[in-house]
């Protein structure tokens, strides 16, 4: 985004080239003047010379000034148009340059405060995880204890993941070993009201949640919608909503590891396509709407150990 600086820069540079085109045409008109006035003088002396011997000495005076001001006014036509757009076109050079630095500028401090938040979001984790560590706790403390750490993604997510005013969706789902089910044991929603409903429960390879658990891999999509990833994102009958292909619209599943085997999922959703998605292409960019969930994932797997939360067998 160019900056008041810049397109202040712009208008008065537009406003000088105006003058400076101004100030070009009316040379270019004394430029010819001169060469008319010079083309006469040669004409009259040419003929004075030709007319009269005693008119000769002022007749080749006048073809030689005429020939001059041809001379001149030539030099003065060729040169002050290539000047004009000289001078343009290194003021433009210029500022493009600004623009360009101040662009590099503007981004590399989009990064810092992109990498400043994921520590200040690492760091509000690990203090819940070293809190963990004093005293496991009973159930209820154990799970607020998860609501904590999606909190730090929430506080953050504008930064983190772009997500604002709109339908998103953070949760923790853990291994019921006993049920055989994916269990809901956190999460983080746009309202309070739609936190206090009732969360699905899902069986191994279930939906995208059932699939990151028994794969133990990361499934991250920009758009639900798109036909090669639907039937993936679709929950089973007797789990499907009418607005699930509404309000699930871009997802990120990331398993929770111990071992190297999974035990439950950290889930990430958004309402908006290309809230999440893998960053493939080489950027410059330090931005990537997964890694903090990456992060996010090792520190609620660590957590989940600590409060004996977290089970060996993957279930699938």
């Amino acid at each position: 985004m160019t900056s008041p600086a810049i397109k202040r820069l712009r208008r008065q540079l537009a406003g000088s080239q105006d003058r400076l085109l101004d100030e070009a045409r009316r040379l270019q008109g004394r430029a010819t003047w001169i060469i008319t006035a010079g083309g006469a003088m040669a004409a009259i002396g040419g003929g004075l010379i030709s007319f009269d011997e005693a008119l000769r000495t002022w007749g080749l005076w006048l073809l030689l000034t005429g020939v001059l001001l041809i001379g001149v006014g030539t030099w003065l036509s060729n040169t002050i148009s290539p000047l004009s757009a000289a001078t343009l076109q290194q003021a433009h050079s210029v500022i493009d340059r600004a623009d360009a630095a101040e662009r590099t500028v503007s981004e590399l401090r989009g990064d810092f405060g992109w990498i400043a938040t994921m520590h200040a979001v690492g760091q509000s984790m690990r203090e819940v995880v070293e809190a963990a560590t004093q005293d496991a706790g009973d159930r209820n403390t154990r799970d607020q204890r998860y609501l904590a750490m999606l909190g730090s993604l929430v506080d953050y997510k504008l930064t983190l993941f772009g997500i604002g005013d709109e339908e998103w969706n953070f949760a923790i789902y853990l291994f019921d070993e006993d049920a055989g089910n994916l269990v809901c044991r956190a999460c983080r929603r746009w309202s309070p009201v739609e936190e206090a409903k009732p969360h699905r429960i899902w069986k191994p390879g279930e939906g995208h949640v059932g699939f990151t658990f028994s794969k133990g891999v990361e499934v991250v999509s920009d758009d639900t919608m798109r036909a090669d990833v639907a039937p993936l994102f679709a929950a089973p009958e007797h789990a499907k909503k009418d607005d699930d292909h509404v309000r699930y619209r871009s997802v990120a599943s990331l398993p929770l590891k111990l071992d190297g085997r999974a035990f439950g999922i950290l889930v990430a959703t958004s309402d908006v396509p290309r809230r999440f998605f893998q960053k493939t292409a080489a950027s410059d960019a330090a931005f990537d709407p997964v890694e903090p969930l990456r992060s996010a994932a090792g520190l609620v797997a660590l957590l989940a150990h600590i409060q004996h939360d977290a089970n060996h067998r993957s279930g699938g």
